[in-house]
């Protein structure tokens, strides 16, 4: 894994799209939640958009973030999307559970549905439970849950 700089991560991804890629996997150490905001993940999503098969996996991965990135899905070709960090697989502390809530999965089952992701992966720790349930219940069949206890 190489230390995560955002103006090259938008380089790099600008690049994805002209290439035509199939798939895709991208990890990366971020040193805070703040360099996570620091990218344009409207954009990102928007370069991936011809990519079948999309792993994103970096340290930090903002709330903000996710809801950029599952926004931002309506017209991709994504059918495939894995999506880890410490954020959902770190430390189970009484931290972690507050970064996402019930609301929020109702939020990304409704972008799931309108989108053409046929598979997601989340990895993510026991405090989310729940909230992960509440997701896989929206979209059945489309969901495959990681559940990893610390």
């Amino acid at each position: 894994m190489v230390r995560f700089q955002p103006a090259l991560f938008h380089s790099l991804v600008a690049r994805v799209k002209e290439s035509q890629l199939k798939e895709l996997n991208l990890s990366g150490l971020m040193e805070s939640s703040e360099a996570s905001n620091a990218v344009d993940w409207r954009y990102v999503a928007k370069q991936l958009i011809g990519v079948k098969s999309v792993k994103l996996s970096f340290n930090y991965i903002s709330r903000y973030s996710i809801y950029e990135i599952f926004d931002s899905l309506d017209n991709s070709k994504i059918e495939t999307l894995d999506l880890s960090s410490q954020m959902l697989t770190g430390p189970s502390t009484k931290r972690s559970i507050k970064l996402l809530y019930r609301s929020d999965m109702k939020y990304l089952a409704q972008a799931m549905i309108k989108s053409n992701i046929k598979n997601i992966d989340l990895r993510f720790s026991g405090y989310l439970v729940e909230e992960i349930a509440c997701l896989a219940n929206m979209v059945s069949g489309k969901i495959n849950l990681v559940h990893e206890y610390n």
